[in-house]
């Protein structure tokens, strides 16, 4: 029995075009943070620190730690003089970029019918930003944070994808097995290949696909009018 999907957000909950939302996102933190650092370009460490961060797990550091540590390396100077600013930009003014990327019109939906189901819900994204950061993005996809029993974040996280030891740590978080969960994305590299390997269900949601069908076999695949026909199977099968 499925107890548990795990669902990718940029592409799956929340159509995104990730080169569109890198621009204005570097763009608007670069402009919120100038007026504290003038004449400092922080978007090259922001993003290398970033890097540093997915490259590996970080045996036992957080994924905020590691993010730290890379990124005072890149700058040279201490967190504290950025820490204030940027949790103030994330909290603040972040969320106001939702108003270019409006949200699927059968998202919400699916969601509902999986809570109703009494389904353990998890926002599995790339955990690279703050928990306040990611709860907006969440929001901008016209869902509630508050469905979803775990949002990976760099803070709660050690370890990214496309790494196994990113699923295995939510499956030890929710204690479920492989076979219990099942993973919808729409990234065959970063969604799909980790999940399989470990024996999860997975479903390739093709709406924005990055990554060709044909690489991998996922347990089943195609738009949301087939995710949702796959979560009916699921829910009639019990």
């Amino acid at each position: 029995m499925i107890k548990a999907f795990l669902f990718d957000l940029d592409g799956t909950l929340l159509p995104m075009e990730v080169d569109r939302f890198l621009k204005l996102y570097l763009g608007d933190l670069g402009q919120a943070l100038a007026p504290h650092f003038p004449g400092e370009q922080l978007v090259e460490p922001v993003v290398g620190a970033t890097y540093d961060m997915i490259a590996q797990p970080h045996d036992g550091m957080t994924n905020e730690q590691g993010f730290i540590s890379a990124f005072t390396r890149r700058t040279g100077r201490e967190w504290a003089a950025y820490e204030g600013p940027l949790n103030d930009y994330y909290s603040k003014r972040f969320p106001k970029l939702g108003v270019h990327f409006p949200p699927h019109p059968k998202a919400a939906g699916v969601v509902k019918k999986l809570k109703d189901a009494g389904k353990t819900l998890v926002v599995a994204t790339n955990p690279v930003f703050p928990e306040a950061a990611l709860r907006a993005r969440v929001r901008w996809a016209g869902l509630d944070p508050e469905d979803f029993t775990l949002i990976t974040t760099y803070e709660n996280s050690r370890a990214a994808k496309p790494h196994a030891a990113y699923y295995e740590e939510i499956m030890a978080k929710l204690g479920l097995e492989p076979g219990q969960c099942c993973m919808v994305g729409n990234d065959i590299g970063e969604d799909m290949l980790a999940p399989m390997s470990l024996g999860m269900h997975t479903f390739f949601l093709n709406e924005q696909p990055l990554g060709e069908w044909g690489e991998v076999a996922p347990c089943r695949g195609g738009d949301y009018t087939a995710l949702e026909a796959f979560i009916d199977e699921v829910l009639e099968a019990e």
